[in-house]
């Protein structure tokens, strides 16, 4: 990624390859903006995430943008409302973490499963499922079908 003046949301937009945080301990603030730029999200039973902006006068903008692409928005502004520390798996349920595991079992399985395959096919997913929200789903098909003869001519 060229230096240029962005968020940290925008870096993780821009990233096109699967991109796995693994959560030990307490996620707060902008944390949230690193784990939800990622792929996937392996968090350890004891994890607690916690949004305190409010409490110092800010309000998590660019949380509340991340927050929207796993979440209903109306879930995600509550999120933002509430300022007490939640548990693992109520952020599980709200899509913020995709798994618990307990130790790096389940994290070795997840990278042995991507270790065989050719990274221009892993970019390129990943670069039409960041590209699909911007387009109409009457889109969605002519751009993916595009997506896979260029893939077959290189």
């Amino acid at each position: 990624i060229p230096k240029q003046d962005i968020s940290l949301g925008q870096v993780f937009d821009q990233l096109l390859k699967p991109s796995i945080a693994v959560v030990q301990g307490a996620v707060i603030a902008g944390g949230f903006l690193m784990i939800l730029g990622c792929t996937y999200v392996l968090a350890e039973r004891d994890c607690k995430f916690r949004l305190p902006e409010l409490e110092i006068g800010l309000f998590p903008f660019q949380v509340l943008g991340s927050l929207m692409k796993v979440m209903p928005a109306k879930k995600a502004l509550q999120l933002c409302l509430h300022t007490d520390y939640f548990h693992v798996e109520k952020a599980l349920e709200f899509g913020v973490v995709d798994a618990v595991v307990d130790g790096g079992k389940e994290l070795d399985e997840l990278l042995n499963r991507f270790s065989g395959f050719d990274t221009k096919v892993l970019k390129a997913g990943v670069q039409a499922y960041k590209t699909l929200p911007h387009l109409s789903e009457t889109e969605y098909y002519v751009f993916l079908k595009s997506c896979l003869e260029a893939l077959k001519s290189k």
